[in-house]
């Protein structure tokens, strides 16, 4: 190949040319497609974007996957993947094609903390060994099948030691994410999660509000505490406790506000 000159060119030059010419007509074609993109928002521009560099979120998927327990606790690549995908989507919303950086390079953190967000969320914040994590599976399993239920059954089945299963679980129920309708073992019999929590007393509450409501009938006169009482607890309307305090109408409202602020002062301690 020769220069407009009629120099020759050596094919290192002729091959670097060719991949500078692919690599700004490529460059071109992201910049057009994202543009476009930006500009109208079309799915199906967004589905191009991301069957393009789709490529980038099985890489990071199969990464975290690598190793299967050293990296991920035993979540299925499936869901690693889904999750990359998301984080490619996010970056797609998210890229700016004048910042002249390419696609690939501002997508890859992306996903990657994306997919880290996962793990955090997932909560798997204990390593569990091995050995103790394939007898928790394998016990789980069989619970699952309802082929036994109590320790002694499930260490009988697993060929293991009552206190390796009590173990296994003690490790497995700290380290990984249960639903509260999920089954535990008790000392006797198989009980539900949630029917081992604690629920809020709300006996307490109303000590409280006692406690606050005898403070404040001492703050008011004889004629603030008669209102209070046929409003509040005898539950009368205006119209009645006018006729009984010898007032209008408009007046019980106006008194009414001004037996509330003066509450009100009183609870936020103003």
């Amino acid at each position: 190949m020769r220069t407009a000159d009629g120099a020759a060119v050596d094919k290192n030059t002729q091959g670097w040319g060719m991949r500078m010419l692919n690599t700004a007509s490529e460059q071109i074609g992201e910049y057009s497609l994202f543009e476009e993109y930006r500009k109208t928002g079309d799915v199906a521009l967004r589905d191009q974007i991301v069957e393009r560099y789709v490529y980038i979120a099985e890489i990071i998927a199969k990464k975290f996957t690598k190793n299967n327990r050293a990296y991920n606790n035993g979540i299925d690549y499936d869901d690693i993947y889904q999750v990359a995908c998301l984080g490619l989507i996010y970056a797609a919303d998210r890229f700016d094609p004048d910042k002249g950086v390419k696609f690939a390079t501002f997508a890859t953190p992306t996903i990657i903390g994306e997919v880290r967000r996962y793990f955090r969320d997932k909560g798997f914040f204990i390593r569990v060994p091995n050995r103790l994590y394939e007898i928790f599976r394998k016990a789980e399993r069989i619970k699952r099948q309802g082929k036994g239920a109590t320790t002694e059954e499930l260490a009988r089945i697993l060929g293991v030691s009552e206190s390796t299963v009590e173990e296994a679980y003690k490790t497995g129920d700290a380290a990984f994410v249960k639903s509260i309708e999920s089954e535990v073992i008790g000392n006797e019999d198989t009980i539900a999660l949630i029917d081992t929590l604690g629920t809020e007393d709300s006996s307490f509450l109303v000590i409280e509000n006692s406690d606050f409501v005898e403070y404040c009938s001492k703050l008011l006169n004889e004629k603030e505490r008669r209102f209070v009482k046929l409003r509040y607890y005898d539950e009368l309307n205006q119209k009645t406790i006018g006729e009984l305090m010898g007032m209008s109408q408009m007046q019980v409202s106006r008194f009414e506000k001004k037996v509330l602020k003066k509450l009100r002062n009183v609870y936020f301690g103003d």
